[in-house]
């Protein structure tokens, strides 16, 4: 059986061994300006689910408006008390999907500023003797005592 094995070049380890598999697939990364390890992979996910969210709210608000068109033609030609507090009801869902369009957008914008933001690292650096160092901490000493 090893002679066969060695004979054949193209054989798993894994396999003659009999250990499981195991997943070594490279993904790519990109890090942040928050030095935060963010999955490209993820990042495409996020912008699908977001495109998604946003073409089924817009959806959402197309059918309600329709909806709204019908719902005053009845009430006005029933001139119904229960037509009308239907139709105030769809008013204000049309109005809330509106509104979550609206705030999927601000999230979205907040969360690309976020993952976008730059942190600014300053370094001073003392150029001059230990003398004259210890001479200005002795300073700054005296002047946060008072």
């Amino acid at each position: 059986m090893s002679v066969s094995l060695v004979k054949n070049r193209n054989f798993a380890l894994e396999e003659v061994f009999d250990i499981p598999h195991e997943n070594n697939e490279k993904q790519l990364v990109e890090v942040n300006s928050n030095n935060n390890v963010v999955k490209l992979e993820d990042q495409k996910q996020e912008e699908e689910d977001f495109q998604q969210a946003r073409k089924t709210q817009k959806n959402l608000l197309s059918i309600a408006e329709q909806a709204l068109e019908a719902l005053l033609d009845l009430a006005q030609s029933s001139d119904s008390p229960r037509a009308y507090e239907v139709l105030s009801k769809m008013l204000k869902d049309t109005s809330d999907i509106a509104i979550a369009l609206n705030n999927l957008k601000k999230i979205r914008t907040e969360t690309v500023i976020n993952n976008n933001e730059t942190q600014n690292t300053q370094n001073n650096f003392f150029v001059g003797s230990t003398a004259e160092l210890q001479k200005l901490i002795k300073e700054i000493k005296d002047i946060d005592k008072e």
